[in-house]
């Protein structure tokens, strides 16, 4: 038994390398390709700087740019929320279409105490 374990401890070192650099390589291929570009979304503008985009009840970011928040998205239809605490809550249903970036401009008004 024991003239088998080195031979054996051989054989998984070099698997598990050769595991580990064919591993390596393929993460590299895939990072040097980049991710897809998208042709087409939405840029979102809104009246109150500190204002949250919602896509889907997924949170995309703060509408804190005045030229408006650039979201890439592929063409489908979509649920748009843009929050604020102590303001109304406006919800939007937009489509997208292909190679378009189709501008959104949000007007949030205060709730009433």
């Amino acid at each position: 038994m024991t003239n088998r374990e080195p031979k054996l401890r051989v054989w998984l070192v070099a698997g598990g390398l050769a595991l580990c650099l064919g591993g390596t390589a393929g993460c590299n291929w895939m990072a040097s390709r980049g991710p897809k570009q998208l042709r087409q979304g939405l840029v979102v503008r809104c009246n109150q700087p500190k204002a949250t985009l919602y896509i889907d009840e997924r949170i995309v970011g703060a509408l804190s740019r005045p030229k408006g928040l650039r979201v890439g998205l592929s063409p489908g239809k979509y649920r748009i929320a843009v929050r604020l605490p102590g303001y109304f809550t406006r919800y939007l249903d937009v489509k997208v279409g292909p190679d378009k970036y189709q501008r959104l401009t949000v007007l949030l008004r205060r709730e009433l105490d």
